[in-house]
């Protein structure tokens, strides 16, 4: 999976881990749980302008049996708490 060339150092409003820290093993995490077909980086932090107020946007690419998949926000302050034991077996 290719890596962006720099993410920038922010930190976002109400965390203390800069989003360049917690971003790895995020995408690392569910790169593991979901094998995904491709993972894409958007938004603000693709394009290297990201601010304390800016959330990381993402798309990952996979097959599916599922007829609908839910869209939950996802936080970086407890990233773990978005998978389900079930998402990770």
């Amino acid at each position: 999976m290719p890596k962006p060339a720099h993410i920038a150092p922010i930190t976002p409003t109400g965390f203390s881990t800069p989003v360049a820290e917690a971003l790895p093993a995020v995408v690392q995490r569910i790169a593991q749980a979901l094998q995904p077909e491709q993972s894409i980086l958007f938004g603000s932090y693709a394009y290297g302008i990201p601010t304390p107020d800016s959330d990381v946007d993402s798309l990952v690419i996979m097959e599916t049996t599922t007829s609908a998949v839910p869209s939950t926000p996802f936080s970086f302050a407890n990233p773990v708490a978005h998978f389900r034991p079930s998402d990770l077996t």
